[in-house]
């Protein structure tokens, strides 16, 4: 009769408990070396964000916008080694055709003529307010993101909103990039959208950096007797 015998266990099947405590103390060594390089291991609270109502003209889905907040009151962000970025390089014409840096009151000024000279502009007349979910029964739910030009309006006039430049040309593009996602490339909406996107497009290209300075240098300058 056939009979079976049990070999002792090899030595590289044992179970990993065996060399849990060394390794223990190995990943507890480097984890202390680690805390004295990094803060990685620190969590700070959630932020506590405080809103106040939307300025300007009401509006159907946004009522309230975040009060703005620097990047060095958020706790962590100091310790983790942010600094403040110095000032933008480039340069920007104000609409009476005036070549400033990019500080936050000018970049305030040039972005209300900007905002000014889109509303104005032919092309604009679908993105002047929200999309009316009367007319566009699924708009919301295909469009999680949505943006407006009253909506902008509000983020301006709070004056603290867009810190930057990109954030008020990305909000633009956006509010183009939603019309030509949901509306197809035959409609009068697509095709508002291409065109008021060119136009946001040439007038940065027009009074942006270099091509402001250069439309400086070339405005006739005064005689003087």
């Amino acid at each position: 009769m056939p009979q079976s015998t049990c070999l002792p266990q090899p030595p590289f099947t044992m179970s990993c408990s065996a060399a849990l405590p060394g390794t223990q103390v190995q990943k507890q060594y480097l984890d202390s070396q680690i805390r004295q390089l990094s803060n990685s291991h620190v969590v700070h609270p959630g932020l506590q964000r405080q809103r106040r109502p939307m300025p300007g003209p009401s509006h159907m889905r946004v009522k309230e916008l975040p009060v703005p907040m620097q990047p060095a009151d958020v706790p962590g962000v100091t310790e983790a080694g942010w600094v403040a970025a110095g000032k933008p390089s480039y340069k920007l014409m104000l609409h009476d055709n005036s070549v400033v840096d990019a500080t936050h009151d000018n970049l305030h000024t040039y972005l209300e003529g900007l905002l000014a000279a889109l509303v104005m502009c032919d092309d604009s007349w679908p993105f002047r307010g929200p999309v009316d979910p009367a007319e566009a029964l699924d708009y919301y739910d295909i469009i999680h993101d949505p943006v407006d030009l009253l909506l902008i309006g509000g983020r301006l006039a709070s004056r603290g909103y867009y810190a930057s430049l990109d954030m008020f040309v990305a909000d633009v593009r956006k509010m183009c990039d939603n019309c030509k996602y949901y509306n197809a490339q035959s409609t009068p909406y697509y095709q508002c959208a291409v065109k008021l996107q060119a136009y946001v497009d040439n007038y940065l290209d027009a009074t942006v950096t270099e091509a402001a300075v250069q439309q400086q240098q070339q405005q006739p300058q005064p005689q003087h007797s």
